[in-house]
């Protein structure tokens, strides 16, 4: 068995291995946790833009019966023109 000089101090070329596959080891973990954490700040940003694309939906919205005849609404790639509002019915084209 033959001894190196690592760390001011003798080892053996076993102690040194173990040791460097030890330090290994570790550092895949803390990159692991590194990619852990930005994998969570990138999904807590998307959380919020979800919520943020949610509320805008929400404000674009309105029921049928709010609308006057005349006024035009969208649906999709569609058109829809009010005809008239009768006995909370609306009649549309």
């Amino acid at each position: 068995m033959m001894k190196t000089i690592f760390d001011n101090s003798m080892i053996s070329e076993d102690e040194r291995i173990k040791s460097i596959k030890k330090n290994e080891k570790r550092n895949k973990k803390k990159i692991k946790k590194i990619r852990r954490n930005e994998m969570s700040k990138t999904l807590e940003m998307a959380r919020e833009l979800v919520k943020q694309l949610e509320e805008a939906e929400k404000a674009n919205k309105v029921q049928l019966l709010e609308l006057n005849p005349g006024d035009v609404f969208k649906i999709g790639k569609h058109d829809f023109i009010v005809l008239e509002q009768e006995n909370g019915a609306t009649k549309v084209i």
